[in-house]
């Protein structure tokens, strides 16, 4: 599931940069046509024409680039859901959750609860500690004591007549090696899990302090900052085409929008990824 999460994620960022060049792609496109048409009349510099064509193309690299990345992913997703080649994957903006994760402390306890490397570590030593009980019950060896019957035709059978006697030997070590052997098995099994508590207790901190970290930088682009950003593109692209700005300002807002709305996505994707990374550090999901 971590794993899915983690492509699937990725795939949605790349797909929404994807829309991103496409339309600012086909807004080139009219503003090129448009622009060659003036060309023809002698009311547009060729050099103006020229300067737009050398800024598409910058956005078509970016495109492709993206697009390779949108391929691979889709390509991983259809690998997981064991799908065909011919499968076209449509991720959909969902709305990301708000609610908060709570104190880490409790995190680090319900991680401690969830987390199967460390639940196996603690059967571990109740086992070894089973096992010790186990070898102290031998301390002293079990005696059989029973009677042989004469039986002269049997291979199988001693051809006397008796009582017999077994016990384990030595007799009188009280099993003191399988008791040392069993005490340093349980020290082995409780280092290795206070090594494996550790570890969840670091994995639990540094995914809190990302999810925390990428929240803020994800909620410093608010609603009215995007709608802004959407605005300032729109209007940019009016003023040009009434001249009120030339075309350097025009340029230079396209990729200030390109850069906001890239690095808006970026952040979401990361927030989304240290939601996934957190609730998989803890084994259960906190944040859905």
């Amino acid at each position: 599931m971590y794993d899915a999460g983690e492509h699937f994620y990725a795939l949605q960022a790349a797909q929404q940069k994807q829309e991103l060049y496409e339309t600012t792609l086909q807004r080139y496109d009219q503003l090129i046509q448009s622009a060659e048409e003036r060309l023809r009349v002698g009311a547009m510099a060729a050099n103006e024409v020229l300067r737009l064509k050398s800024e598409q193309i910058t956005v078509k690299t970016e495109s492709t680039q993206n697009k390779n990345e949108v391929l691979e992913e889709m390509s991983q997703m259809r690998m997981l859901l064991n799908l065909r080649e011919n499968v076209v994957i449509k991720t959909t903006n969902e709305v990301l959750p708000n609610n908060d994760a709570g104190a880490l402390y409790l995190l680090i306890d319900e991680a401690l609860k969830c987390r199967p490397d460390y639940l196996l570590t603690i059967k571990q030593v109740a086992y070894q500690n089973r096992n010790l009980k186990l070898e102290r019950s031998n301390v002293y060896p079990d005696l059989d004591f029973g009677y042989q019957p004469h039986d002269r035709g049997s291979n199988w059978v001693r051809p006397y007549q008796g009582f017999e006697l077994e016990f384990n030997v030595p007799l009188f070590n009280r099993n003191q090696g399988n008791i040392q052997l069993a005490k340093t098995k349980i020290t082995q099994a409780e280092l290795q899990s206070a090594l494996i508590e550790n570890k969840v207790r670091n994995e639990v901190y540094k995914s809190y302090e990302q999810f925390i970290n990428t929240r803020q930088g994800y909620q410093d682009y608010s609603a009215d900052f995007i709608q802004q950003t959407e605005e300032l593109n729109t209007n940019a692209i009016e003023n040009y085409s009434k001249k009120n700005i030339n075309l350097l300002e025009f340029i230079d807002l396209q990729r200030i929008y390109i850069i906001n709305k890239t690095q808006y996505i970026d952040l979401k994707n990361a927030y989304q990824r240290s939601i996934n990374q957190l609730n998989f550090t803890i084994g259960k999901e906190i944040i859905h």
